[in-house]
């Protein structure tokens, strides 16, 4: 589970500095989530403080988690990104991953058996986080948490410092009770990304040493803007 953090002038730093760039290069089309994601995490304000990013397989909800985090790290602020397919899904196991990626002792960690005491530890550190520095907190496939996500929206979240940025991202948006209640709805900023238009298109191509227009017409006509089947038609191409 990385942070965002790499340990200054070590080897690792290089690397992730150039895929970063090399992400960002091409990342285009996300325009309006970047900006929304930067207000929220600089200004603030109580609604729409869960960002809920969902769209189908492939479309690059991935590399919009990787632009967010890279974005916290250069606001000075702390992304933690919880992936539902890195632990069992139960409280204890949610708890005890999250503590790890807080620098929890694993020492201490290992003498708490009650799931009740590690979910308050966890709020604990949270709002200690959290009042001293911005916090994001990234629950990933989130399709996936099965039974957990009851747990998440009646315990985990609503005891969290209301500073805390949540961004909870899927395939599918958040139905059901999250959006029968008033209370969750005030809370949550629906994000759905699709495909990309032709104009994002064009640029992503030509930042990948595309710039025919016939070619990238063609190219176009065989994706319409899907980024996945984009990006490995551009390797193909080049």
């Amino acid at each position: 589970m990385y942070d965002g953090k790499v340990k200054v002038g070590g080897p690792e730093e290089r690397i992730a500095i150039q895929i970063d760039q090399l992400e960002q290069h091409y990342l285009v089309g996300r325009d309006i989530e970047i900006q929304y994601f930067i207000e929220q995490l600089t200004v603030g304000g109580q609604q729409g403080r869960i960002l809920n990013l969902y769209g189908t397989g492939g479309v690059g909800k991935s590399y919009l988690i990787d632009e967010f985090r890279r974005l916290a790290v250069n606001l000075n602020a702390y992304f933690l990104l919880m992936d539902s397919r890195g632990f069992s899904h139960t409280p204890q196991d949610f708890c005890t991953q999250l503590l790890r990626m807080l620098g929890y002792p694993m020492e201490k960690l290992q003498q708490i058996a009650e799931p009740q005491a590690l979910l308050e530890l966890c709020h604990d550190i949270l709002r200690e986080k959290a009042v001293n520095q911005k916090l994001v907190l990234a629950l990933d496939t989130f399709e996936d948490m099965g039974d957990m996500e009851h747990w998440l929206r009646e315990a985990f979240l609503p005891q969290l410092y209301p500073e805390i940025l949540i961004l909870i991202a899927g395939r599918f948006p958040l139905q059901g009770i999250w959006l029968s209640s008033p209370a969750w709805r005030h809370w949550i900023h629906r994000m759905p990304i699709g495909d990309l238009d032709y104009i994002s298109v064009k640029q992503y191509l030509e930042s990948s040493g595309i710039s025919q227009e016939s070619m990238i017409k063609q190219i176009w006509m065989k994706t319409r803007g899907h980024p996945l089947t984009l990006s490995a038609i551009s390797v193909i191409r080049n």
